[in-house]
C-alpha cells in the first residue's frame, strides 16, 4: 500500500513534494496530448498544458506525470535529455533524443491503438451484432478516437460483419477521392492535349500558306508580278 504522499508510479517511487518546481520533456508521434493537471506549477495556459505532434515539449514534472499514466493511447513518451561537455567535464549544452522517442512513441501508439480496437469491436459485436437476446439493435457510428485509428491502421468494421448507421469508412472514402481527383487531373490532361494538337496544326496551316504565298509572289492568283506594262496615249 502506498504511504500518503506517494504518486502511484510502476518502477519509480516517489512523492509529490520531491519533484515540484522540476521539468521533464514529453513527444508524441501520434495525436495532440493535452490535459489540465490540478497540483502542477502554474504554465503559460494555466494548467492546461499541450504536447503538439513531433515537438518535444517541456512540462512540470507533476503534469508530464500524470500525462504519461493516463494519456499513453495518445503516443506520449519521455524524452530522454542528453547532456554535452568539454574536457573539462563542464556542461556545455543539452540535446533531446527524439529520434528514440519517436520510435517509443510510434510503438506505444500502435500498442495501444490495437487494445483499444479490440475492446471496440468485442463490445459492438456484445452489444449490437452478436446479442445474447437474440435482438437486432442498429450499430451507432463509431467515436471520434475509433475513427483515428480506422484511418491510421487501415481497419474494416465490415470484415467483423459491423455496419454502423450512416458510416462510411475513412479508407473508402480517400480512395475515392483520390479516384475522383485522378479522374478529372486525366480529363483535364486530355482537354490540354486536344488543344496543343489544334494549335499545332494551325501552326503547320500557317507555314503551308506562308510557302506557298513565296512560290506565287506574294499575289493573288499566282502571278509574278512582272507583266508590260501599257503607255497612256
Amino acid at each position: 500500500m502506498a504511504s500518503p504522499g506517494t504518486i502511484p508510479n510502476p518502477g519509480l517511487p516517489m512523492t509529490a513534494g520531491m519533484y515540484y518546481g522540476k521539468t521533464m520533456v514529453l513527444y508524441t508521434a501520434g495525436d495532440k496530448v493535452e490535459a489540465v493537471v490540478d497540483g502542477a506549477p502554474v504554465g503559460p495556459n494555466g494548467r492546461l498544458f499541450i504536447v503538439e505532434p513531433n515537438d518535444p515539449t517541456e512540462v512540470p514534472w507533476e503534469a508530464g506525470r500524470f500525462m504519461l499514466e493516463h494519456l499513453g493511447y495518445t503516443g506520449v513518451v519521455r524524452v530522454d535529455v542528453l547532456e554535452t561537455r568539454n574536457a573539462r567535464g563542464q556542461l556545455t549544452g543539452t540535446e533531446y533524443d527524439t529520434d528514440k522517442a519517436h520510435t517509443e512513441s510510434e510503438a506505444k501508439l500502435e500498442s495501444y491503438d490495437r487494445l483499444i480496437w479490440q475492446q471496440f469491436i468485442s463490445d459492438m459485436m456484445e452489444d449490437y451484432v452478436a446479442r445474447r437476446d437474440g435482438k437486432n439493435k442498429a450499430v451507432p457510428p463509431p467515436p471520434p478516437r475509433i475513427m483515428k485509428i480506422i484511418a491510421r491502421r487501415n481497419y474494416k468494421l465490415a470484415d467483423y460483419g459491423i455496419k454502423p448507421i450512416g458510416f462510411e469508412d475513412p479508407v473508402d472514402v480517400a480512395n475515392k477521392a483520390m479516384a475522383d481527383e485522378n479522374k478529372t487531373l486525366k480529363a483535364q490532361v486530355a482537354d490540354l492535349n486536344s488543344k496543343f494538337e489544334a494549335f499545332m496544326k494551325m501552326q503547320a496551316q500557317g507555314g503551308q500558306n506562308a510557302k506557298e504565298d513565296d512560290a506565287s509572289g506574294g499575289k493573288p492568283g499566282g502571278g509574278t508580278g512582272t507583266g508590260t506594262r501599257r503607255s497612256r496615249s
